[in-house]
C-alpha cells in the first residue's frame, strides 16, 4: 500500500484521545432519570438509553448554565473510551470558531501519527519531533458557577479561544487541517466520538459539523435548540434540566458522607435549590465546610434571599445568586485579606473552560489583585494560591491537579495511565533510569474493576448506587488501595 510522503511514521497506537476531557466532579452522581438515559415521563424501571453504545449520530445537549451538560458529556465520553466502544475521542472547547479549528488541528496531528490516520498536507508545517503540535486549551482553575451573577464574555475571537502553538502556521493552515480531518472522519472505518463543549455561536460550526458512518458527535450549548442545527443536519436534541428529587438526594447523600447528621433536611434543601446541580454543589460545599446541616443552610438561604430581595419564583438565576452570596461571605471569613473578590472578578473575564496557573500568578495579575488590599501592594504568589484554594473549598471554583502537575513536569496532560517524563529520564548506559507520571483516578479504576468482574447491567446498577459512589471517591484509604491495585496490574 503506498504511503503518503508527507505522513509521519506512526508513533501513536489506537485508541487515541485528543484534548483533555474535563474531570468528573469529586462527587459526580449519575443521572439515570434526567441524563442521557432518561425518557421523560417514564418510571425508573422503564428507563431506556437515549444514546446506546452501538448507536452513531449527532446529539445536542441544550440547557441553562449549571445544569450539568459538560459533566454528562464527560461521563459519556469516558465511558465509551474506557470500554473501548470508540477508537478515537476528541474533546474540544467550542467557545469560538478559532477554538474549534484549533481543536480539529490538534486532533489531526495526533491521529496523523497513528496507523491509518490522515495524511499531513504538503506545504503545511508538520508536527514537531517526538509528538504532535500542541494546542493550548488547558487550564488549572475554572469558575464552576457559570450560571451565577458574574458576567462572562463570549463570541468569536473572545478570550475563550485557545492560542495555537507548535507551528501549525496561519489561519488558512488551520482551515486546511480541520477540513482534512473532517474528510478523514467521514471516510474512516474507526469508531469515533467528537465532543464540542460549550458552543457559543451557531455560526462557529458552519461547515465544521463532523459526519461519518462510524462516528458520534455530542454538542453542549446554552443556545436555543432551534438555532443550533444547520439545514440538513440531523441530530437528537436533549434538553438538560435540573436533577430529579431522587438524583438530588443521591448527590447530597454522597457529598455529605463524613457526618450523616448533616443530611437532615436534605430533600427540603434540594427543593429549595430547585434541584439545580450547581446550586446544590455550592450549598453542600458550604455545609461540609461550616459543619452545619441542611436545615441550617435552608435557614441561611431563606434569610439571604429575603435580604437580597430575590423572589422565591425568580428561577435558577435567583437561586444561584443567593448561593454565590453565601459562599462569598464564607470566603471573607476564610480569607480576611479581601483578595477573594478581585480574584473572582478576574476569573470571570477569562476562559471558563480553564485558566493556566501562570496567568493567575503573573506580575500583572498579582498587581491587580493586590490593588484591592488595604496597603494596595501586589499580592504574592502564595497569597494568590491560598485564595484559589479557599475559593475551591467553598465550591466557587475547581482545581484540576492533573493539569497542574502536568505543567510542572513538562507534559501536555496526565491521565490514569503512566506517561514518561522525557526531560528527567536517562536512557544512557549506566544512567539513572526513567521517570513516569500519572494522575491517579480512583473513580475510573473502581469503575473498571466493576465492569471487569460484573455484567454490564449489574455494573450500571452498582455504579449508580450512592454507597458505591462514596467509597469509590472519598472513603478513607481508597487512594492508597487503588494505587496498590494499579501497581499490581503492572507486575
Amino acid at each position: 500500500m503506498p504511503v503518503d510522503q508527507h505522513s509521519p511514521a506512526p508513533t501513536v497506537s489506537w485508541p487515541v484521545q485528543s484534548g483533555p476531557v474535563p474531570p468528573l466532579a469529586a462527587y459526580y452522581s449519575p443521572r439515570p432519570e434526567t441524563g442521557f438515559g432518561a425518557v421523560p415521563g417514564s418510571s425508573p424501571e422503564q428507563h431506556s438509553l437515549l444514546i446506546r453504545a452501538e448507536e452513531t449520530g449527532s446529539y445536542v445537549l441544550t440547557g441553562l448554565g449549571g445544569t450539568g451538560k459538560t459533566q454528562l458529556a464527560a461521563a459519556y465520553a469516558r465511558s465509551l473510551f474506557q470500554s473501548r466502544d470508540i477508537e478515537l475521542l476528541v474533546w474540544i472547547n467550542a467557545s469560538s470558531r478559532a477554538a474549534v479549528l484549533a481543536g480539529y488541528a490538534q486532533a489531526f496531528a495526533v491521529t496523523g501519527q497513528a496507523p491509518g490516520g490522515p495524511a499531513w498536507p504538503p506545504g503545511v508545517p508538520g508536527p514537531p519531533a517526538g509528538g504532535p503540535a500542541a494546542v493550548h486549551d488547558s487550564g488549572f482553575y475554572g469558575v464552576t458557577a457559570d450560571s451565577g451573577p458574574i458576567p462572562r464574555p463570549g463570541g468569536p475571537g473572545g478570550p475563550g479561544g485557545p492560542a495555537v502553538a507548535g507551528g501549525y502556521g496561519s489561519g488558512e493552515d488551520l482551515e486546511e487541517l480541520a477540513g482534512r480531518f473532517l474528510r478523514w472522519l467521514a471516510e474512516s472505518t474507526r469508531s469515533w466520538l467528537i465532543v464540542l463543549d460549550d458552543l457559543a455561536e451557531p455560526d462557529d460550526l458552519a461547515e465544521l459539523w463532523p459526519r461519518g458512518a462510524m462516528g458520534r458527535t455530542v454538542v453542549t450549548t446554552r443556545l436555543l435548540p432551534a438555532s443550533v442545527l444547520p439545514p440538513g443536519q440531523h441530530a437528537k436534541l436533549i434538553q438538560v434540566g435540573p436533577f430529579s428529587r431522587r438524583e438530588a438526594l443521591s448527590f447530597l447523600t454522597a457529598r455529605l458522607f463524613e457526618d450523616t447528621a448533616q443530611r437532615n433536611g436534605a430533600l427540603d434543601l434540594a427543593e429549595d435549590m430547585e434541584c439545580l446541580p450547581i446550586a446544590l454543589g455550592q450549598a453542600a460545599a458550604l455545609i461540609a465546610d461550616c459543619r452545619i446541616d441542611c436545615r441550617d443552610y435552608r435557614t441561611r438561604f431563606a434569610e439571604r434571599r429575603q435580604g437580597m430581595g430575590v423572589a422565591p419564583d425568580s428561577g435558577y438565576a435567583g437561586t444561584v445568586a443567593v448561593t454565590w452570596s453565601l459562599a462569598l461571605d464564607r470566603t471573607d471569613q476564610l480569607l480576611p485579606s479581601a483578595l477573594a473578590r478581585p480574584v473572582l472578578a478576574m476569573l470571570a473575564m477569562l476562559d471558563p473552560n480553564g485558566i493556566p496557573a501562570a496567568v493567575l500568578t503573573s506580575k500583572a495579575a498579582r498587581e491587580y489583585i493586590g490593588s484591592y488590599s488595604p496597603d494596595r501592594s501586589p499580592a504574592t504568589d502564595p497569597q494568590v494560591r491560598g485564595v484559589l484554594s479557599g475559593l475551591a473549598q467553598v465550591g466557587l471554583l475547581t482545581i484540576d491537579p492533573a493539569r497542574r502537575l502536568a505543567e510542572a513536569l513538562g507534559l501536555s496532560t496526565l491521565s490514569n495511565e503512566p506517561r514518561r517524563v522525557t526531560e528527567v529520564s536517562d536512557d544512557t548506559p549506566g544512567g539513572g533510569g526513567q521517570l513516569h507520571a500519572m494522575m491517579l483516578d480512583m473513580r475510573r479504576t473502581f469503575d473498571e474493576m466493576v465492569y471487569t468482574h460484573s455484567t454490564p447491567d449489574r455494573a450500571e446498577k452498582i455504579i449508580a448506587n450512592p454507597f458505591y459512589q462514596t467509597i469509590s471517591s472519598s472513603f478513607s484509604g481508597t487512594q492508597e488501595y487503588i494505587a496498590i491495585v494499579n501497581k499490581a496490574a503492572e507486575i
